[in-house]
């Protein structure tokens, strides 16, 4: 299983080896990471939108896209094993145990429609 934080650290990591508008671009990537974490989107829409912005931008290098792209499947089938985890390995998996912390019992429904559990 992949956690968003293992995806930010190795997009982080693939930013460090490109630069100029690749740079840019990993960029893009990782700020919707970073914002998932506070909007309401499940985990299904953050990664259809990753592959949106994946099928919408262009790379100078395949190997750039290839590892974005490997980097996103992975995360998919962290979303695709959801069903089978606790509400505590989800919020680990999702990076969500800050907001979770930090929420009223209202944030909290919020979150467990987000990671599609039950109370």
């Amino acid at each position: 299983m992949t956690s968003i934080a293992d995806i930010k650290k190795e997009l982080v990591l693939l930013r460090a080896r490109v630069s100029g508008p690749d740079a840019a671009l990993v960029d893009l990537f990782l700020n919707r990471l970073s914002r998932w974490a506070e909007d309401d989107s499940t985990a299904e829409e953050l990664v259809a939108n990753l592959d949106r912005t994946l099928g919408h931008v262009w790379f100078s290098s395949d190997e750039a896209h290839k590892t974005v792209a490997q980097i996103i499947a992975r995360l998919r089938d962290t979303v695709a094993a959801v069903g089978g985890m606790t509400m505590n390995e989800r919020l680990y998996a999702f990076d969500l145990l800050d907001r979770w912390d930090r929420s009223s019992d209202a944030e909290r429904d919020l979150l467990y429609k987000k990671m599609h559990a039950k109370p």
